[in-house]
């Protein structure tokens, strides 16, 4: 994601060199976290119902986001590394004001693991609840991924 983004900031001429938004929707969303947390050079992170968030819930009892990376047998032990991929676990280093999107019907990126992202982040924040959406958009729309 940084390599992407220096190229983008370098070789795009469209950018003023100034504006840089971080502006993602599902896995999209966990990377512009994770970006945001990363380049401080970022003004402002949009983050719509984000994946990558709170790997490790089901130790605090809830659900993880998608992708539910320890549900995996194969994936059994590595809790702790997977610590280092999770958008909550940035979230605490995003400093620039965040807007992000939470369906409560979202299977996908469970609103547990949203909100894990979202209480960690330090600068200005608002989480818009989206109490009929599912992941995608629309009154309970669970198949958009």
């Amino acid at each position: 994601m940084m390599r992407v983004m220096d190229y983008a900031m370098k070789e795009i001429p469209e950018w003023d060199g100034k504006r840089l938004a971080a502006v993602g929707r599902s896995q999209g969303g966990g990377s512009a976290i994770i970006m945001s947390a990363l380049n401080q050079k970022i003004q402002c992170v949009s983050a719509d119902v984000p994946a990558l968030c709170d790997h490790n819930g089901r130790a605090a009892g809830r659900r993880p986001g998608w992708p539910q990376l320890l549900d995996n047998a194969k994936a059994k032990g590595f809790g702790n590394d997977a610590q280092y991929f999770d958008a909550a676990n940035f979230a605490e280093f995003v400093k620039c004001p965040a807007v992000v999107s939470v369906g409560f019907y979202d299977t996908m990126c469970e609103p547990a693991s949203v909100y894990a992202a979202f209480n960690n982040l330090k600068g200005e924040k608002k989480i818009i609840n989206c109490i009929t959406y599912g992941h995608g958009w629309g009154k309970y729309n669970t198949d958009l991924a």
